[in-house]
Protein backbone atom coordinates (compact mmCIF):
# COMPACT_ATOMS: atom_id res chain seq x y z
CA UNK A 1 0.00 0.00 0.00
CA UNK A 2 1.38 3.83 -0.58
CA UNK A 3 -0.33 6.21 1.66
CA UNK A 4 0.47 9.68 2.27
CA UNK A 5 0.24 12.30 4.91
CA UNK A 6 -0.74 15.40 3.21
CA UNK A 7 -0.26 19.24 4.89
CA UNK A 8 0.71 22.38 4.72
CA UNK A 9 4.39 24.03 5.50
CA UNK A 10 5.86 22.17 7.37
CA UNK A 11 9.04 23.86 6.04
CA UNK A 12 7.85 27.26 7.56
CA UNK A 13 6.04 26.42 11.02
CA UNK A 14 6.90 22.11 11.78
CA UNK A 15 9.00 22.95 14.56
CA UNK A 16 6.29 24.81 16.32
CA UNK A 17 2.75 24.22 14.92
CA UNK A 18 0.59 21.69 16.64
CA UNK A 19 -1.19 20.37 13.22
CA UNK A 20 2.49 20.17 11.76
CA UNK A 21 3.68 18.36 14.59
CA UNK A 22 0.63 15.94 14.44
CA UNK A 23 1.14 15.26 10.19
CA UNK A 24 4.70 14.67 11.65
CA UNK A 25 3.80 12.06 14.41
CA UNK A 26 1.24 10.27 12.23
CA UNK A 27 4.15 10.11 9.81
CA UNK A 28 6.31 8.47 12.34
CA UNK A 29 3.38 5.99 13.69
CA UNK A 30 2.55 4.66 9.86
CA UNK A 31 6.17 3.84 9.08
CA UNK A 32 6.73 2.43 12.71
CA UNK A 33 3.53 0.14 12.47
CA UNK A 34 3.31 -0.44 8.63
CA UNK A 35 6.74 -1.12 7.57
CA UNK A 36 6.02 -3.12 4.32
CA UNK A 37 3.61 -0.08 3.13
CA UNK A 38 5.32 2.53 1.34
CA UNK A 39 4.30 5.65 3.44
CA UNK A 40 5.23 9.38 2.16
CA UNK A 41 4.75 13.01 3.85
CA UNK A 42 3.45 15.53 1.07
CA UNK A 43 3.90 19.63 2.21
CA UNK A 44 2.64 21.82 0.01
CA UNK A 45 4.65 25.33 -0.01
CA UNK A 46 4.55 28.41 -1.59
CA UNK A 47 7.09 28.77 -4.78
CA UNK A 48 7.80 25.25 -5.55
CA UNK A 49 8.41 25.22 -8.96
CA UNK A 50 9.17 21.32 -10.05
CA UNK A 51 6.01 18.90 -9.47
CA UNK A 52 7.28 17.76 -6.10
CA UNK A 53 10.66 18.10 -4.29
CA UNK A 54 11.96 14.65 -2.99
CA UNK A 55 13.63 15.78 0.23
CA UNK A 56 14.49 11.75 0.92
CA UNK A 57 12.98 9.64 3.30
CA UNK A 58 9.42 9.58 1.89
CA UNK A 59 9.08 13.87 2.29
CA UNK A 60 8.23 15.25 -0.78
CA UNK A 61 7.53 19.18 -1.24
CA UNK A 62 4.74 20.68 -3.41
CA UNK A 63 3.31 23.59 -4.58
CA UNK A 64 -1.01 24.44 -4.75
CA UNK A 65 -0.93 24.42 -8.51
CA UNK A 66 0.79 21.47 -8.71
CA UNK A 67 -0.48 19.17 -5.77
CA UNK A 68 -2.62 17.15 -8.34
CA UNK A 69 0.25 16.00 -10.78
CA UNK A 70 2.51 15.13 -7.56
CA UNK A 71 -0.22 12.85 -6.13
CA UNK A 72 -1.23 11.29 -9.73
CA UNK A 73 3.07 10.64 -9.99
CA UNK A 74 3.02 8.85 -6.41
CA UNK A 75 0.01 6.95 -7.41
CA UNK A 76 -1.38 6.23 -4.13
CA UNK A 77 -3.94 4.32 -2.33
CA UNK A 78 -4.55 6.30 0.56
CA UNK A 79 -4.10 10.33 1.17
CA UNK A 80 -4.79 10.91 4.93
CA UNK A 81 -5.19 15.34 4.85
CA UNK A 82 -4.42 17.06 8.15
CA UNK A 83 -5.40 20.66 8.25
CA UNK A 84 -7.61 23.21 9.63
CA UNK A 85 -10.36 22.67 7.07
CA UNK A 86 -10.77 20.61 3.94
CA UNK A 87 -9.32 22.84 1.69
CA UNK A 88 -6.94 20.24 0.59
CA UNK A 89 -9.72 18.16 -0.86
CA UNK A 90 -11.37 20.61 -2.33
CA UNK A 91 -7.75 21.31 -4.57
CA UNK A 92 -7.31 17.74 -4.99
CA UNK A 93 -11.25 17.72 -6.70
CA UNK A 94 -10.34 20.43 -9.36
CA UNK A 95 -10.75 19.06 -12.36
CA UNK A 96 -11.69 15.57 -11.11
CA UNK A 97 -14.63 13.47 -11.48
CA UNK A 98 -13.69 11.34 -8.89
CA UNK A 99 -11.16 11.01 -6.01
CA UNK A 100 -7.80 9.39 -6.90
CA UNK A 101 -7.91 7.24 -4.22
CA UNK A 102 -9.27 6.72 -0.49
CA UNK A 103 -9.09 9.82 1.33
CA UNK A 104 -9.44 10.37 5.05
CA UNK A 105 -9.56 14.53 6.50
CA UNK A 106 -8.92 15.46 9.82
CA UNK A 107 -10.61 18.77 10.19
CA UNK A 108 -8.33 20.47 13.19
CA UNK A 109 -10.33 23.69 13.49
CA UNK A 110 -13.15 24.11 15.75
CA UNK A 111 -15.31 25.67 12.44
CA UNK A 112 -14.10 23.40 9.92
CA UNK A 113 -15.39 24.54 6.83
CA UNK A 114 -14.00 28.60 7.72
CA UNK A 115 -13.52 29.63 4.52
CA UNK A 116 -14.91 27.01 2.04
CA UNK A 117 -16.62 28.30 -0.44
CA UNK A 118 -20.35 27.16 -2.07
CA UNK A 119 -18.63 25.36 -5.14
CA UNK A 120 -15.50 23.69 -2.81
CA UNK A 121 -18.90 22.68 -0.38
CA UNK A 122 -20.81 21.33 -3.26
CA UNK A 123 -17.87 18.78 -4.71
CA UNK A 124 -17.22 18.35 -1.19
CA UNK A 125 -20.67 17.16 -0.62
CA UNK A 126 -20.84 15.06 -3.41
CA UNK A 127 -18.03 13.11 -2.36
CA UNK A 128 -18.74 12.87 0.68
CA UNK A 129 -21.69 10.29 -0.13
CA UNK A 130 -19.19 7.73 -1.07
CA UNK A 131 -17.29 5.62 1.39
CA UNK A 132 -14.16 6.31 0.12
CA UNK A 133 -13.42 9.53 2.16
CA UNK A 134 -14.38 9.96 5.77
CA UNK A 135 -13.60 13.07 7.96
CA UNK A 136 -12.54 13.55 11.36
CA UNK A 137 -12.78 16.13 13.94
CA UNK A 138 -11.64 16.97 17.19
CA UNK A 139 -14.78 18.03 19.06
CA UNK A 140 -18.78 17.62 19.41
CA UNK A 141 -19.00 21.12 17.93
CA UNK A 142 -16.72 20.52 14.65
CA UNK A 143 -18.97 17.41 14.11
CA UNK A 144 -22.08 19.49 14.01
CA UNK A 145 -21.28 22.12 11.73
CA UNK A 146 -20.06 19.44 9.07
CA UNK A 147 -23.03 17.01 9.63
CA UNK A 148 -25.46 20.17 9.77
CA UNK A 149 -23.92 20.90 5.95
CA UNK A 150 -24.85 18.03 5.16
CA UNK A 151 -20.74 15.97 4.93
CA UNK A 152 -21.56 12.38 5.48
CA UNK A 153 -19.08 10.08 7.15
CA UNK A 154 -18.39 12.03 9.81
CA UNK A 155 -16.78 11.31 13.48
CA UNK A 156 -15.26 12.65 16.46
CA UNK A 157 -11.73 11.50 16.99
CA UNK A 158 -8.62 12.49 19.37
CA UNK A 159 -5.88 14.55 18.11
CA UNK A 160 -2.38 12.57 18.32
CA UNK A 161 0.25 13.75 20.46
CA UNK A 162 3.70 12.36 21.13
CA UNK A 163 3.14 11.46 24.76
CA UNK A 164 7.12 10.43 25.56
CA UNK A 165 7.39 14.02 25.29
CA UNK A 166 5.05 15.04 27.80
CA UNK A 167 6.09 12.54 30.47
CA UNK A 168 9.56 13.85 29.96
CA UNK A 169 8.60 16.67 30.32
CA UNK A 170 6.41 16.92 33.32
CA UNK A 171 7.64 16.47 36.59
CA UNK A 172 5.87 13.61 39.27
CA UNK A 173 3.38 15.37 41.58
CA UNK A 174 5.32 13.99 44.13
CA UNK A 175 8.30 16.33 43.48
CA UNK A 176 6.66 19.28 44.37
CA UNK A 177 5.37 20.04 47.77
CA UNK A 178 1.68 20.17 48.45
CA UNK A 179 1.77 24.15 48.63
CA UNK A 180 3.46 24.16 45.45
CA UNK A 181 0.71 23.62 42.70
CA UNK A 182 1.86 22.52 39.10
CA UNK A 183 1.04 25.87 37.06
CA UNK A 184 0.16 24.73 33.35
CA UNK A 185 -0.72 26.76 30.52
CA UNK A 186 -3.28 26.03 28.21
CA UNK A 187 -2.94 27.69 24.51
CA UNK A 188 -6.40 28.43 23.83
CA UNK A 189 -8.76 31.87 24.29
CA UNK A 190 -12.20 31.12 24.32
CA UNK A 191 -15.12 33.50 24.10
CA UNK A 192 -16.67 32.23 27.61
CA UNK A 193 -16.72 28.88 30.09
CA UNK A 194 -19.05 27.10 27.83
CA UNK A 195 -16.28 26.42 25.78
CA UNK A 196 -14.20 24.87 28.57
CA UNK A 197 -15.83 21.07 26.97
CA UNK A 198 -15.40 21.46 23.78
CA UNK A 199 -11.94 22.79 23.96
CA UNK A 200 -10.84 19.71 26.13
CA UNK A 201 -10.17 21.30 29.38
CA UNK A 202 -12.13 19.31 31.36
CA UNK A 203 -10.07 15.98 30.20
CA UNK A 204 -7.24 17.91 31.72
CA UNK A 205 -8.41 18.55 34.68
CA UNK A 206 -10.01 15.84 35.21
CA UNK A 207 -7.12 13.46 34.73
CA UNK A 208 -4.79 15.81 37.20
CA UNK A 209 -7.24 15.35 39.85
CA UNK A 210 -6.64 10.95 39.37
CA UNK A 211 -3.40 11.99 39.59
CA UNK A 212 -4.13 13.70 42.83
CA UNK A 213 -1.67 16.60 41.01
CA UNK A 214 -2.01 20.38 42.86
CA UNK A 215 -1.63 22.17 40.12
CA UNK A 216 -2.83 26.03 38.90
CA UNK A 217 -4.51 26.02 34.99
CA UNK A 218 -4.21 29.15 33.61
CA UNK A 219 -5.75 29.90 30.44
CA UNK A 220 -4.85 33.22 27.86
CA UNK A 221 -8.18 34.75 28.13
CA UNK A 222 -8.54 36.98 24.91
CA UNK A 223 -6.74 40.13 26.29
CA UNK A 224 -6.12 39.05 29.78
CA UNK A 225 -5.22 35.32 31.33
CA UNK A 226 -8.14 33.78 33.58
CA UNK A 227 -6.46 31.62 36.05
CA UNK A 228 -8.24 28.41 37.39
CA UNK A 229 -7.34 27.36 40.91
CA UNK A 230 -8.68 23.45 40.97
CA UNK A 231 -6.90 21.56 43.57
Amino acid sequence: MRLAVLTTYLTRWGHIDALRKEARILYGLLNQERPHDEIFVVSVEDEINPVGIDMGKGIFLTSFERLNELIDKLALDVIHIIEATPFLLAIILKGRTKLPCKVIVNCVDNNPLEGINENDLEDILHISEYNECHFFCYSEHAQEVLKKAGIRNVSQTLPLLDSSFYLKEVPKANQYESTMPLNLGFASSPFHEDSFSARGLNLIVDLLRQDKTNFNLKIPWREESLSLRMF
